[in-house]
């Protein structure tokens, strides 16, 4: 997702916005984020693991990190906000994702400046439903992925397990990450009612979305 950071800073730049605040939502260890502060912009980064807060501080120490929910987080007064790697669709089970997402732009477009930029991917509808399960595999490491399509709730889950080398045996670790799927055009549409002036990007700058993935560019009109 660098390059999607690349872009960021220069439509940004291309606005006089060379300095303020940029939030970076499910922000892993850290590597969006130190674009950003490499940039010269004060950087925000969040995430809801605290081990990958702590590796994220570690790589970029002159940003600031904090645990915390995409959904929830409080956002600050900003001139940036990205939730890149379908941060979006990680939702807790039970809520209805229309309102979440509705609730976020809302949130959003109330903490950007005019002319500020909120950029994100989506996994789309249909997504997975003809995937097989796929294997990789290194020297010392091997992992499975199984998915599985939940056509009445617009769900995928993928089920990885891993297999890492420890002297002579091998350690097993299972994950399951289930994302909600969402169409374009609705997305588009909820942006466009909260506000937003809406580019949905086949290319943003050196950065072309993955088969099965929408990427949205929202400005908030000055």
């Amino acid at each position: 997702m660098l390059p999607v950071a690349h872009e960021v800073v220069r439509r940004l730049r291309d606005r006089q916005c060379s300095g303020g605040t940029i939030v970076d939502l499910g922000c892993g260890a850290g590597q969006v984020a130190g674009e950003y502060a490499a940039a010269g912009y004060d950087v925000i980064g969040v995430d809801l693991s605290p081990a990958m807060i702590e590796l994220a501080q570690s790589i970029v120490p002159h940003a600031r990190f904090e645990v915390g929910s995409w959904t929830t987080w409080p956002l600050p007064p900003c001139i940036a906000i990205s939730a890149l790697g379908e941060v979006v669709c990680y939702l807790s089970p039970g809520v209805d994702p229309v309102a979440v997402l509705q609730d976020f732009f809302a949130k959003a477009f109330a903490a950007l400046a005019a002319g500020g930029l909120l950029v994100l991917d989506v996994v789309e509808i249909g997504m997975g439903r003809e995937l097989d399960p796929t294997w990789t595999a290194g020297e010392d490491w091997c992992c499975l992925v199984k998915y599985q399509y939940d056509e009445s709730h617009d769900q995928l889950t993928r089920r990885i397990t891993t297999f890492r080398a420890a002297g002579e045996f091998y350690r097993r670790q299972d994950e399951v990450h289930r994302q909600q799927l969402f169409a374009r055009d609705e997305v588009a549409q909820m942006l466009e009612q909260a506000g937003f002036q809406v580019e949905v990007a086949e290319r943003f700058g050196d950065f072309t979305p993955l088969p099965g993935r929408a990427f949205f560019a929202a400005m908030k009109r000055e």
